[in-house]
Parts: C-alpha cells; structure tokens; sequence
C-alpha cells in the first residue's frame, strides 16, 4: 500500500514505514492509503457470524496485508481486541455501542492497544533498537497508550496534556501506569498542545534521532482499528435481526479529533452499506460551521461538560477534506452535525436513564441528544458509547443524583491529585525537556 498525503497531490508518496515513522509529510499534511480496500461482498455476507478479532484481521489486512505478515496483523488484532465491544438496545430503533471495556475505559484503547502490538512485534524482532512515543491528549489518550506500552521493553511514553485553569471538575483524573510513562504538563489549552505536537512531528531529523512514533490518531495506524467497530456493530445488527442489509443505519458519536468520524467513512467506503452520520459538537465549533457553510474557520468552541467536544480544529479534519474532495456538500450529504449545549446533556442524561434504564455520561447523552434530531422514520441509530460514565462520576451524579458502580480496574487508573511543573507551550520548550529526558 502506498500512502499520499492530505495537502498536496505533487507530493509523492510514501511507503508504510514513512508513513508509520513520519505521520506528518513533508507538506504539512497527514497521510492517507492511496485507495480505500473493498471488502468483498461474500465477506460482508459472512460478517455476521464473525467475532469481533476474526473482524478485525480481515479489515486491518485488507489495509495493512502487503506490509506487515498475516501472523503479525492476526496476532496484533487478537492483543487489542481482546475485550467485548457489546451493542446494547436502547428502544426499538436505537441502539448504544459500548466501545468502553477495554482495560482504560474509553475508546482509545482499541487503536493503542493495536499500536503497541505492532511496536512489540518490532522491537522483539530488534531488541536494540528503543521505541517513543508521544501524544497530546486531554486525559483519555495518555492512560491508554501508558497502560497498552506498559510491558514492552525498551518503550517510553511521553504524554503532552494542558493545565486545567478552568476550576471545572470534567473527569475522575488523569492517571499513567506503567513506568516507562512520563507525563508533560503543558501550561496551555488542547489545541496549543496538538499545535506542538504537530509542529514536532514535523521535525525529521528529531523524530529520527529518537525513534519518536506518534501515539494520536495523526498516525494513521492508531486511526485504522476503529474502523472495526462499524463493521462489528453492523454484524450484531444482522445477527439480532435488528436491522436487513438494504436498511438505513445512522451512527451518531462526539466529535473530538474527528478520528471516529473519519473511520466510519472510510468503513463506509470500504462496503458497509447504507450509513450515514452525525456528530455532536459544542456550540459554535468549527466542523459544525463548516458542514453548514463550507468555510474552514480556526474558531473556539464553547467549553462543554463533555470536553472532547470542545476541539477547535479537529486533527483528522484534512482527512475528511481529503475523503470527500474539499466539498462540504458532498459531505454533508453523508455528515450531520449537531451543536449540544451543556443544558440538553444534562436532559438527556436523565431522559436516557427514566425511559431507557441506561445510565450514561456526558459525551454519550451529546450524541443522544444529536441522533434525536437526526434520526428519520424507518432508520436504526447506533450511538457510540465511548467512555464508561465511571470516568466521569462527578457528572454523572450531579446531573442525575445517580451514583456511577466503578469497575475493579478504575482504581489504578485515577488520578493521584499531584500536581507537576507546567511547561511553556512552545515547541524549544517541549524539546528542552525531552532532551532532559536522555532524548538527543
């Protein structure tokens, strides 16, 4: 598989190891495969009676087959899917894909758990040669790819997050397991650190010298897995007999880096019928603007209770671009967005849990809230549950007087509450700890 970059056609592309080592192109864009892989249609038959990790190997090879051996891809995808990713029904048309029972509770662990496979299997092929990784996030990303590269010698994880200024309580905490960890507080917002990280990426000869491998979803191969949960919820869709193969299913999820947004449309691309999606965003954020006027916009989205929603400029936005040709039209055509205010969260919050018996947090009732004002006659919704409500607790008990039952494992995830020295948001900045850090 070749691999072209979003920002130019004159750029030439690459092969799997650039784009693996070096996710962001000499042009400033983001990679993508040349094509997009069909799954046959006899597969697609099939699907139903496939487990999720049989699902899986076939989608990852379709992509992944002409670089790395079968036994590789069949082992990484039975390491990182090796949890159940259950869909539960919630009324007769609406249906919630839990994609967070995995060991962090969220739904990054599917791609870091794939990317650690991957990065095991080379460094086990080549002990000598060390691995890191670094990451921007808000929380989510760092606990998993800590605890996905907790055991694999030789890996070191560096994880970029922001100072919370803001004196609201909008997570349990952030935890990194593992010691072969180290966390960078970043005295900025989200958006400065994933400006950072972008801007690092972008530095060659630095990223060379330290095998530094992205963890966010930039790299493409953290991106890929989620493709599987498309695939998978469709499969126990038939399997159920919710829904028939010529049927309209709308998925509906948050709009965060946009990375899930962007693995359905290429899992669409690929052959899975007749979807369509909306995404729930925080009230003036720039996709949803976008969507409706076709005009890109660096704008600051209102902060939410569900902080994934708040993403200025979504990461995986040149994706889309690049999917659908720079058309917000022919977007739109498959896209909705939806702007949810903190008020219709809460409300959801509690319609989901008196009509539904569903207990949920506040970026799963946003994407309620959204499928609600989308969803036509005749059509199946699928939201995508992508974090277990125990991670946001305090919410959750606020808004519905409704205590969260933690699972055993949310314990050495929690935060310890310390706090550590913030560091300028500036890519010198940023360098001068990590070559603190034994980096070159």
């Amino acid at each position: 598989m070749e691999y072209v970059s979003t920002s130019s056609t004159g750029t030439p592309a690459v092969d799997f190891r650039e784009m693996f080592c070096h996710p962001v192109a000499p042009d400033g864009g983001i990679y993508m495969p040349r094509y997009i892989p069909a799954i046959p249609a006899a597969v697609f038959k099939n699907l139903e009676g496939m487990s999720l990790t049989d699902c899986a190997y076939i989608i990852m090879t379709a992509f992944l087959g002409q670089d790395i051996p079968a036994s590789a891809i069949r082992e990484a995808t039975s390491k990182a899917l090796n949890f159940d990713v259950p869909l539960q029904r919630l009324s007769d048309s609406v249906m919630a894909l839990e994609l967070f029972h995995g060991p962090t509770l969220g739904v990054r662990d599917i791609g870091t758990r794939f990317l650690a496979s991957l990065i095991s299997l080379v460094s086990n092929s080549n002990a000598r040669h060390p691995f890191n990784i670094i990451a921007a996030t808000a929380g989510d990303t760092g606990m998993a790819l800590a605890d996905a590269m907790k055991e694999i010698s030789g890996a070191h994880v560096y994880i970029m997050h922001p100072r919370d200024e803001s004196g609201r309580d909008k997570r349990t905490g952030f935890s990194l397991s593992g010691d072969n960890a180290t966390s960078m507080e970043i005295k900025g917002s989200l958006d400065q650190c994933m400006n950072i990280l972008h801007q690092l990426l972008a530095d060659r000869d630095f990223i060379s010298a330290n095998s530094l491998i992205c963890g966010n979803t930039l790299n493409l191969i953290r991106l890929l897995p989620l493709v599987v949960p498309f695939f998978h919820a469709r499969a126990q869709m038939h399997r159920n007999g919710t829904c028939k193969p010529d049927d309209t299913v709308v998925f509906a999820l948050p709009s965060g880096s946009l990375a899930l947004l962007t693995a359905g449309v290429i899992a669409k691309r690929m052959g899975l019928g007749n979807v369509r999606f909306v995404v729930a965003c925080s009230p003036g954020h720039s996709f949803s603007h976008y969507l409706h006027t076709g005009e890109k916009i660096n704008s600051n989205a209102q902060p939410s209770i569900a902080g994934a929603l708040d993403v200025s400029y979504p990461g995986n936005l040149p994706r889309l671009h690049y999917l659908y040709g720079n058309s917000a039209e022919a977007m739109s055509r498959d896209v909705a967005a939806e702007e949810i205010t903190d008020k219709e969260i809460v409300a959801t919050m509690n319609e989901m849990l008196t009509a539904n018996d569903y207990l949920t947090e506040p970026h799963t009732a946003a994407t309620m809230c959204a499928l609600n004002r989308q969803l036509r006659p005749g059509e199946k919704g699928v939201i995508l549950a992508s974090v277990h409500p125990a991670k946001f607790d305090n919410i959750v008990f606020e808004s519905t007087n409704t205590c969260v039952v933690a699972p055993k494992r949310m314990d050495r995830i929690r935060s310890d509450g310390s706090r550590r020295l913030a560091i300028p948001p500036t890519l010198s900045a940023i360098k001068k700890f990590l070559r603190e850090q034994n980096l070159k």
